[in-house]
């Protein structure tokens, strides 16, 4: 291999590990499910959404979650606002991260990420919706 091509490569390789690590700033913080649940018994209880279809949120959710599908949040951004910020789930976590990106490009402040999502709810026992 050329020197010219190790240079490219090695340039692109140092891109997209600095890519990587902006993207991972731009995330969400999480909390755990009980982090979560702790809050909801709180005054600063923030809203809960989740992101995932209706037919799963149906099938259960957290209580008193707001059901907006991932792929709504960012047109549907400004009624998701809320003084205690908002707490972003979906089943393991990938769809919930659209969202979350979604209210952080809307300006939304105090947004989290439910670790585990709604799996990891249910696996703590915590209660369940229908």
């Amino acid at each position: 291999m050329s020197k010219r091509i190790r240079r490219a490569a090695a340039l692109a390789a140092a891109l997209v590990v600095a890519v990587a690590a902006c993207a991972a700033d731009d995330l969400a913080p999480s909390l755990s499910p009980q982090q979560l649940q702790d809050r909801l018994g709180s005054s600063d209880a923030p809203l809960v959404l989740d992101v995932r279809t209706p037919e799963e949120y149906a099938a259960g959710h957290i209580p008193g979650a707001v059901n907006v599908p991932y792929e709504q949040v960012a047109s549907r951004a400004a009624e998701l606002a809320s003084p205690n910020g908002v707490a972003v789930y979906c089943m393991k976590g990938p769809r919930a991260r659209i969202g979350e990106q979604a209210l952080l490009a809307s300006g939304a402040s105090g947004v989290v990420h439910l670790d585990g999502g709604f799996l990891a709810w249910q696996t703590a026992g915590l209660p369940v919706a229908k």
